[in-house]
């Protein structure tokens, strides 16, 4: 994450950060649409805190309803839906295809 943006999140007051015994071992950065929508720009836990649910807590932290897109071969794919993510849609990339999903959007309203 570069600087600027850590600054313009902090002003913002969406960045969320785990820590535990005083360290930084996670963060999620995100932005709140107009629309009311949240959209998750990433989400980070240190390797030696993974599987410990810092990620699914963060992610329950962020106002709902949440969009995000991730890479078809990240494996966090197997993450969002572990935790429940609908994923609604596979849209073309700049680079890669990106798997959409919502968290917490009613059956009627998908985008």
């Amino acid at each position: 994450m570069l600087r600027p943006a850590l600054i313009e999140h902090c002003k913002k007051e969406t960045l969320l950060v785990a820590v535990i015994d005083n360290s930084i071992v996670g963060f999620c950065n995100y932005h709140r649409r107009k629309d009311n929508i949240s959209t998750i720009y990433e989400i980070c836990v240190d390797d030696n805190y993974r599987n410990k649910g810092i990620a699914r807590n963060l992610i329950n932290e962020v106002p709902k309803p949440i969009q995000l897109k991730c890479p078809v071969d990240n494996e966090s794919n197997v993450f969002y839906q572990k935790i429940g993510a609908c994923m609604v849609d596979t849209l073309p990339g700049k680079k890669r295809d990106l798997n959409l999903y919502h968290i917490g959007f009613s059956e009627d309203k998908l985008f």
